[in-house]
This record gives structure tokens, C-alpha cells and sequence, in this order.
């Protein structure tokens, strides 16, 4: 992998999360031409990146720091990236015994499964987890087993930009929900 490849790697992920339309996983690569790339002055960081991740290290290392940080500028990235892309590793290698541990949680702070998806302003499972009580992950598994953010009504800026995230971040997040639906099984009934 050259630096060219990191930086249209990076838009593309970056075209992922912050349009409507793109889809990362149809194209990971964005178009860029290679006289764009040159005259840019942090090639050095894609340089090094292409250096230091494979093409599958990269697109993680990319995902947890838009995830994460939510910022697109590739300066914060190298900043607290390996941080943050470490974390990101962790989370996926034990993403059962976070996802049991949030699904106790949302147990504890909701008797009936049902009141996890209603609440004023918003859900209750995302005020659990803009709350910072449970991971955007678990959310997001929430939302493939049960497609619940097409039902919420609310209107703000913050709902906006949660459901945005979520919904970006739902495709990207390989994991099976069997585990995971045997979980809440166990917790609800």
C-alpha cells in the first residue's frame, strides 16, 4: 500500500460518514488524483500509515478514529489514532461480554424490553448511551436486530447527528447478532 492509497482510503471513509450517499463498502477507495495528493502538506501522515497498516488494519484504524472522534482531519488522527485504534481492537475482541454487560444495564434502568425505544426526547437506550453508560456498539446491535431508529420522532440536532453516526457506523460493524439475541433472551424473559 502506498500514501496515495492511505489518503483515498481516507476519503472514502471520510465520504462514508459524512454524506448521505457514499458507501464505504461498495468503494473503499476515494478518487483523488495523485497531483492532489502531492501537494498536500500532511502526505507525510498517509505516508506513514501505509507504512505501518495492511489495507483491513487501516480501514479499522480509519473507522475507529471517525467513530471515535468524529473528526475528518487526519491531524487528530495521528494524534490519538493508535490510541484510539487499540481501544477500537479491544472492543471488537470482547464485544460479547460488553454488549452482556450493557444489556444489564439497559435491563437495570428498563423493567420491560419495550421502554428501552421510547422516552422523550429520545430512547432511553440512547440516552444510555450519549450518557456514557453503554457503547455505541451496543446501540448499534440494537439497531440491526431491531431497526429501531426509523421510529424515533425527534427532530434535534442531536438526534440528527446520533442517528447519522449509528446508522453509518450499523454497516461497517461486523458482528452476528445470534449471541447477542440469545443475550437479551436470557436478561427479558
Amino acid at each position: 500500500m502506498k500514501g496515495i492509497d492511505a489518503y483515498r482510503m481516507y476519503l472514502a471513509m471520510r465520504n462514508h460518514f459524512k454524506t448521505k450517499t457514499y458507501d464505504f463498502r461498495r468503494s473503499p477507495f476515494g478518487k483523488a488524483k495523485e497531483e492532489t495528493y502531492d501537494k498536500r502538506k500532511d502526505k507525510y501522515f498517509f505516508i506513514k500509515l501505509s507504512r505501518k497498516y495492511n489495507e483491513d488494519e487501516l480501514a479499522k484504524f480509519y473507522l475507529a478514529n471517525f467513530v471515535e472522534e468524529n473528526s475528518e482531519w487526519i491531524g487528530a488522527m495521528t494524534a490519538k489514532g493508535e490510541k484510539n485504534y487499540n481501544d477500537y481492537i479491544r472492543k471488537l475482541q470482547s464485544l460479547t461480554y460488553i454488549f452482556k454487560t450493557d444489556a444489564q444495564t439497559m435491563k437495570d434502568s428498563c423493567e420491560s424490553f419495550n421502554d428501552l425505544f421510547t422516552g422523550k426526547p429520545h430512547p432511553t437506550l440512547i440516552k444510555l448511551w450519549m450518557g456514557g453508560k453503554i457503547t455505541l456498539e451496543s446501540v448499534v446491535i440494537m439497531e440491526k436486530m431491531f431497526e429501531f431508529c426509523d421510529n424515533v420522532t425527534a427532530t434535534d440536532p442531536v438526534w440528527k447527528d446520533a442517528k447519522a453516526k449509528i446508522m453509518k457506523y450499523e454497516p461497517l460493524l461486523k458482528v452476528s447478532t445470534d449471541k447477542h439475541r440469545k443475550t437479551l433472551k436470557e436478561l427479558y424473559l
